[in-house]
């Protein structure tokens, strides 16, 4: 099992959540310290810094593993990564997708949670 930080689409009413919907929630609010969050509108993109990223911590299988591989492009447009994140009873090890090459282009998130209107 792996333990996965999601900050964008596949966060809770968001058009990607289908992916992971049966996964075990660990969590529906955690921080990602050293993540800054970046938006284009309806695509955020997440990249080392020094801010804090906000969103959900999932445990999924190999299989929906794959699935977020590919639909992330990784490793060649967002690549997937270890970070730390913080849940209220510790800190633990998870991935997350980081998108460096194109996450500066864009509007820094100040708040480090990405939303976007258009929820499904």
């Amino acid at each position: 099992m792996h333990k996965v930080f999601v900050y964008g689409t596949l966060k809770r009413g968001y058009g990607n959540h289908a992916l992971i919907n049966k996964s075990k929630v660990i969590s529906l609010k955690v921080n990602a310290p050293g993540i800054n969050l970046y938006s284009s509108g309806p695509l955020p993109f997440a990249a080392r810094g020094n801010g804090t990223a906000i969103g959900e911590l999932y445990e999924v299988d190999d299989i929906v593993l794959a699935k977020l591989d590919k639909l992330e492009g990784h490793p060649v447009f967002y690549k997937r990564e270890k970070t730390k994140v913080q849940l209220a009873s510790g800190e633990v090890e998870a991935w997350i997708y980081l998108c460096d090459k194109y996450a500066k282009q864009n509007l820094l998130i100040q708040s480090g949670e990405w939303e976007y209107d258009s929820k499904i």
